[in-house]
């Protein structure tokens, strides 16, 4: 069993040349589902060692809410300083990182967008820009 790794700057697939970049990136997984959910898990508790007084702030899609939950369990994130974040029919995934982003009470936004084109990653650039944070997008394959 083995799982693959890859994470970079989302923006290295497009390039702009006058852009502000780099607040944004995309961790790819490909692997089985028992390896993801142990590495998924320390990422995020690494990611919540930050030591700045903001969050670490999760949002998820509603079909993975509850394998997120048991990954935020098995992390031991520091409850006081993680938000947990669950997209509704009413408010997407994109619409709710953007705002978790822009707010500017998070060091880091996790999110799992399926896909990111040129746009949404200009959305992303500029929501993060303006709240001094970064959003790390996650994308799983899990092999069976």
């Amino acid at each position: 069993m083995s799982i693959q790794v890859e994470a970079r700057p989302i923006m290295q697939r497009q390039h702009h040349k006058n852009s502000k970049r780099g607040r944004v990136s995309e961790f790819i997984f490909s692997g089985p589902e028992q390896l993801l959910a142990s590495i998924i898990p320390s990422i995020l508790a690494d990611l919540n060692n930050d030591s700045s007084k903001r969050w670490l702030t999760i949002v998820c899609p509603p079909e993975l809410k509850s394998l997120t939950v048991r990954w935020l369990q098995d992390s031991k994130l520091n409850r006081q300083t993680t938000l947990f974040l669950t997209a509704t029919s009413e408010v997407s995934l994109l619409q709710l990182t953007l705002q978790a982003l822009q707010m500017g009470k998070s060091h880091t936004v996790v999110c799992w967008l399926d896909y990111v084109d040129e746009h949404t990653v200009e959305l992303l650039e500029n929501a993060a820009q303006r709240g001094n944070s970064q959003a790390i997008n996650i994308l799983q394959t899990i092999l069976v």
